[in-house]
Order: C-alpha cells, then structure tokens, then sequence
C-alpha cells in the first residue's frame, strides 16, 4: 500500500500507525453503524449532496474506521462513501466537518471546513483493495491536518517525497496529488457551518517538479490535464 515519506506540508519523516477499516456491503449497514449516534446533521448534509448528485443512487461501497479519532484511535476521519459514477469511483469522506454536534468556536465553518474527494478511473485492479488505499490516504491527509491545524485548500499541491505510484501495487506513475475544487459537489451551508469539498487529483513527480520549480501553476496543469479524474494509466503530461 502507498504509504507516503513525507507531504508538502510534513517535511520530516514520520512514521505511519497503523490503520483498521471496517467495509460495510450496503449502505443499510453503513447507516446502522452511523445511528450509534443520536444525531449527525453534518454527515446527513454531506449525504444528501451526494443524494443530488447520483439522484438517490445509494453508495457501492463504505469503508468505517473501527477505532474512530473521538473515541482514541489513529483515524481522523469516521469513514469514506464510494459512488459509481459511470467510468470512475467517486470518493467522499467524512470527518474533517463537524458531523455530530458543534465543537469547535468559529461559527462560519463546520469542523477545518472541508472534506476530501477523489474521482478514480476503472480499470484493472481491485476495486476494494483501491477503496481501502484511497482511505488510508485520507486518512493520513486528515491526520495531518488534526495535529497542526493546516488546511487543504484548493490549488495547491501535495509532494509526497515518493518516487513509487501511491496505488496499492505502486505502479502507477502518479506519486502525489493537486487539489481542486470538486466540479459537481456543492459547497454547504450546514447546521454546524461551511463545508467545501476539496478534491485530490492524482499528478506524477515531473508534474510535482515543474509546480515546485514555477515553471508552471497547479491551475495551469489542471488546465493541461483537461480532467479531474485519477487515472492510474496515465502517463505524464512533461
């Protein structure tokens, strides 16, 4: 599984815990596990978004952190909800929002104000070993931004230090990501405040290099991309 050396945002080395997931086949069981608390008006925000967007469709898949951060263990985020969207997967999580109840003091936002996605192609791997490699991504992304506060915000860039792809067979010739804002999921006005969605898009280390170098700007090569898409097979684009 790809487990990154170092993010733009963490320049020293360290090392990743160990992570569980609980995969749940159906979103009956998935909503099950979530009535463990009495109310989630923020997950039920983001669900209903996607509700929009896939009109009803229900998720294929959801992967649950079994020891969940608010109850001691190492995962920031509660779980992840993969949609079929046609030729990709598309990833939501939950869990850098306020899902439960408001704790935090800034009434404009809900939580650090975002959550992750990700749109990946289909194609020729297992699908819920992908699941599970995309959440473990999230899930260090998010526990970053529990330890130090920093934010993810659109157009920016993550060099992960790795010269292997981060798929689960690191093969890909994707080693990190740029951020953008995600096209179909709109921004929230929820009970506990703002959410926006921030999506990684999968970019190769040349790619990462030319962004580091100013020889050209995460909205320039989003633009060269044409796609928001994280597509394993791609080749560079430099």
């Amino acid at each position: 599984m790809g487990i990154f050396d170092f993010f733009k945002k963490q320049p020293e080395h360290e090392e990743a815990e160990e992570v569980f997931y609980e995969e749940y086949e159906d979103e009956a069981e998935a909503e099950e596990a979530a009535a463990d608390y009495e109310e989630a008006p923020g997950w039920e925000a983001i669900s209903t978004e996607f509700a929009r967007i896939y009109n009803n469709q229900k998720p294929v898949d959801h992967i649950e952190a079994i020891v969940k951060w608010r109850s001691g263990g190492p995962d920031p985020l509660d779980g992840v909800d993969v949609y079929d969207a046609g030729d990709v997967w598309h990833l939501v999580s939950y869990g850098l929002s306020e899902l439960y109840e408001k704790v935090s003091q800034d009434t404009d936002y809900s939580g650090y104000g975002f959550e992750f996605t990700l749109r990946l192609k289909k194609g020729d791997y297992q699908p819920n070993d992908e699941f599970i490699n995309i959440v473990t991504i999230f899930q260090d992304f998010a526990r970053r931004t529990f330890e130090t506060g920093e934010v993810y915000q659109p157009f920016e860039y993550i060099y992960t230090g790795q010269m292997l792809g981060f798929d689960s067979e690191q093969a890909s010739a994707l080693t990190g990501f740029i951020t953008v804002p995600d096209p179909e999921a709109q921004v929230l006005e929820t009970a506990h405040g703002l959410v926006e969605f921030v999506e990684l898009v999968g970019v190769t280390d040349a790619e990462l290099q030319q962004i580091m170098e100013g020889q050209l700007t995460v909205q320039a090569l989003y633009a060269q991309l044409g796609s928001d898409v994280t597509d394993y097979e791609r080749e560079s684009l430099v």
